[in-house]
């Protein structure tokens, strides 16, 4: 039988593989993106309702939130056709109801189009390439099949005469996979545009295999962990390999890993086969021991195991990449090394202890990767690995903080890495906040980060960077589709919702603020910061009340004595001359001077923005003069911080604008925090 293809508007779509294609080029689709187009296509000018999309996206009935998910699955979609909910070409939104295709639609057999057929996944990535590298073996969907025999076990190596207990075996015993101390985590993602749900039945195999690692087992006689940078190093590699993708690297420290819970991950973290690990360390020797596993029926496909020393780390992890290629395509054709990296055995273990200690992300721990990857590359200059991970560690916090923080340095590093490895996508990420934030070259800025999304699509760490560029840019819809992408690549990774909440706010989306932030709470209720961000959240939404509340609750977790004095003045001000009066009184604490809590929440006290919340307008000017004098960070949110309303209209305000390469979007929404002060 042929294979079933939609024509629409310059895009072919196969319904059987998933794959999407606009005027003879591949366009990538994440996979839920996928399954939905093949649904509206079969549909096409009927609605399909949100129940019925929520039943055949999710049919396993996993537990999230379904109405945000299908909006945020039908805005994806959107973005990659081209199409908005205002002038729509596409998709047309049906309130309370559900969603039509309304474009016009052509069925083409396989016979008609035979030949200009649309490559595979596998195919339409390789063809993209600038070189044509030799053509890889297509990855069998055996492995993942939910039909399909177990994979037969890889021949360990080194052989040993120790027996090999099952992992998975005992996960069955024990509800949770401990990962105390190595949270060594290997992804090897989903399987990518395959159409499967109720409709119509899977017909061929997928041609891309998405894999998640779950944190490993630990067992060592020292106190030395380099389980989590371990993990970090083997997903770089196995997202190497040609018709695999690599998701939700950290999504998966957040799951439980039981019998009943492992097979909901097809669905609510989209990954086809689960990686579980154990590493033991003795008297200088390391014994990794892997378990694949399906995770659709939880069913054991094959084990891996190996033995070495601490320097033979680096081998360890290529014989991991190369055996598990070997036993997905079926084939012992080699693969090309892994970019970027090192044959020295000490720069390798030095540049895992830099990563371990730059995956923790405090000050002292960034001081210590620094000198580790500076250590590293002495060993081996040639180590374009190591110095991307320099230059991401002089980005501080993320970026977000002013820890560490040396864009110029990270800038540097970068370009070294670049010199030596041209595709390294954390080389040109950091390339990319760093135009943005040091350089304020938006353009420039954008490049890189779109390079380096493309590079690694899957890294949602460089979609939410890219994200706060688009916000500071008024380009609101953009950014809050990047960081869509990023909750799909990973969907329980805490730090994305904490993104998400600042973008939301500052593209004017308070509501889908709010609701994050208490998302982000729930996260870490003991959190000070949490209630910091939830406070804020309902500030400028307006809902003055309960943001007062948080920031109470913000003092009393920190046992902050002085602030939460100030807190409960500042209510008594508001309850007898409103929020004005309550922000009046925060306006004298921060001219008063320095304070504890300005020191450990210095964001609730930036003096520009409470005096132009209170129509203090010159000193507000004067202040943010110095911001962008100093080229201050905060300068770049000026035409979004609705905290700066009031000013919209003053000629200086502008002219700071201008300064910046900022200016107002173009459709502001009127800002809740303006509203309430006329």
């Amino acid at each position: 039988m042929g294979r079933l293809r939609y024509s629409f508007l310059g895009f072919l779509y196969e319904a059987t593989s998933g794959v999407l294609m606009r005027n003879g080029r591949h366009v990538h689709a994440p996979r839920q993106v996928s399954l939905l187009l093949g649904i509206l296509l079969r549909n096409a000018g009927s609605v399909v309702t949100r129940d019925q999309i929520q039943s055949l996206l999710w049919p396993d009935g996993e537990i999230i939130d379904y109405e945000h998910a299908i909006h945020r699955t039908i805005n994806n979609l959107r973005y990659i056709l081209g199409d908005t909910s205002q002038k729509s070409k596409f998709i047309r939104t049906f309130p309370k109801s559900g969603y039509c295709f309304i474009a016009p639609v052509q069925v083409i057999s396989s016979i008609e189009v035979e030949a200009g057929a649309a490559p595979s996944v596998v195919e339409a990535a390789n063809s993209s390439k600038t070189e044509a590298p030799a053509p890889e073996p297509e990855l069998t969907a055996a492995a993942v099949s939910r039909d399909s025999q177990p994979v037969s076990s890889l021949t360990p190596s080194p052989a040993s005469g120790m027996p090999r207990p099952s992992l998975w075996g005992k996960l069955r015993k024990h509800p949770v996979l401990s990962s105390a101390g190595l949270a060594a985590c290997v992804i090897v993602l989903l399987a990518g545009a395959v159409l499967m749900n109720k409709m119509r039945p899977r017909k061929s195999p997928p041609s891309t295999i998405a894999i998640g690692v779950a944190p490993f087992e630990e067992q060592s006689d020292t106190n030395e962990h380099l389980g989590e940078s371990f993990r970090l190093d083997l997903m770089d590699a196995l997202s190497q390999l040609p018709g695999v993708e690599v998701r939700a690297s950290h999504s998966l420290d957040h799951v439980k890993l039981d019998l009943a819970s492992i097979r909901s991950l097809e669905g609510s973290l989209h990954i086809d086969l689960l990686l579980l690990g154990k590493v033991t360390e003795l008297n200088n020797h390391c014994t990794f021991e892997f378990e694949l596993v399906r995770v659709h029926d939880a069913a054991h496909l094959t084990s891996l195991r190996y033995i070495g020393s601490k320097d033979e780390l680096a081998m360890v992890r290529d014989k991991v990449q190369r055996d598990i290629f070997t036993n997905l395509a079926g084939t012992n054709k080699p693969i090309q090394a892994i970019r970027g990296s090192t044959n020295n055995p000490q720069a390798y273990s030095t540049y895992l202890k830099a990563r371990e200690l730059a995956y923790h992300r405090t000050v002292q721990s960034l001081n210590d990767a620094e000198r580790q990857y500076q250590a590293a590359i002495s060993e081996d200059p040639g180590f374009a690995r190591a110095y991307a991970g320099l230059a991401t560690t002089y980005l501080g916090d993320y970026g977000y903080s002013d820890s560490v923080l040396d864009l110029r340095k990270a800038e540097r590093a970068a370009d070294a890495a670049l010199r030596l490895d041209p595709d390294l996508a954390e080389a040109h990420a950091v390339l990319g906040i760093g135009a943005f934030r040091e350089q304020w070259d938006f353009a420039r800025g954008e490049e890189e980060l779109r390079h380096a999304v493309d590079l690694e699509p899957h890294q949602s760490t460089y979609h939410g960077w890219l994200a706060e560029l688009l916000v500071a840019e008024g380009r609101n819809d953009e950014a809050l589709h990047e960081v869509d992408v990023a909750h799909a690549n990973d969907p329980l990774w805490p730090v994305i919702f904490s993104i998400e909440v600042g973008i939301a706010a500052e593209a004017r989306r308070f509501p889908r603020s709010v609701e994050v932030a208490r998302k982000v709470v729930s996260f870490s209720p003991e959190s000070s910061y949490t209630h910091d961000r939830l406070a804020w959240a309902l500030f400028e939404a307006g809902q003055y009340d309960e943001a007062l509340a948080e920031w109470r609750t913000t003092a009393e977790l920190d046992h902050d004595q002085e602030r939460i004095a100030l807190e409960k003045q500042g209510l008594e001000a508001y309850q007898q001359g409103g929020i004005m009066a309550y922000a009046k009184l925060r306006l004298q604490a921060i001219q008063r001077g320095p304070a504890p809590w300005i020191t450990r929440h210095p964001n609730d006290f930036i003096l520009a923005e409470w005096c132009a919340f209170t129509h203090d307008n010159d000193n507000a000017i004067q202040e943010l003069q110095k911001m962008v004098d100093n080229r201050d960070a905060g300068s770049l949110d000026l035409s979004i911080n609705s905290m700066f309303d009031n000013l919209h209209q003053d000629s200086r305000f502008l002219a700071l604008l201008q300064r910046v390469g900022l200016k107002l979007p173009p459709t502001e929404a009127p800002g809740v925090l303006n509203a309430a002060l006329h």
